[in-house]
């Protein structure tokens, strides 16, 4: 994995099955951190050297996705400008950003619209990829 991202990151080893298996364990045996700890624990693995504890953090956000809400986009848009790469941008905003905006969408004028016109090329693909999931249902006029 090392060498397909260009040795730009670095890697404890673990293979993404054997990563999901030991996140689902551990919120099987501890829970999901609460909504207002969530941001402090994703903050915690996003900032720790190890990919894999980044991708960790995506999959707790996942998780506790019913959970998020209007408090959390900023944590996002930090994660997609902090250690922004495409499997991570690309999968934090259809996953995190995406079911988040669906359910709050007063909020894509606060975001996404703003992150279409940043300088920043990571939170303008955010801005086009936040509503993958729901593609039935996105309004057409504001990506045109």
């Amino acid at each position: 994995m090392e060498h397909y991202m260009r040795s730009q990151f670095l890697f404890f080893g673990i293979k993404a099955p054997e990563r999901r298996v030991i996140i689902r364990d551990f919120i099987k045996m501890h829970g999901l951190p609460e909504s207002d700890q969530l941001s402090f624990v994703v903050r915690q693995l996003w900032n720790h050297p190890m990919c894999e504890c980044q991708t960790a953090a995506v999959d707790l956000l996942v998780h506790a996705k019913k959970r998020l809400n209007a408090n959390h986009l900023p944590l996002l848009e930090w994660m997609i400008l902090t250690k922004s790469w495409w499997d991570t941008v690309d999968f934090i905003a259809p996953q995190c950003c995406g079911p988040l905006l669906k359910k709050d969408p007063y909020l894509t004028e606060l975001y996404p619209d703003k992150w279409i016109v940043d300088p920043n090329i990571w939170l303008r693909r955010a801005a086009l990829l936040y509503p993958l999931k729901y593609k039935e249902t996105t309004e057409k006029a504001r990506f045109c």
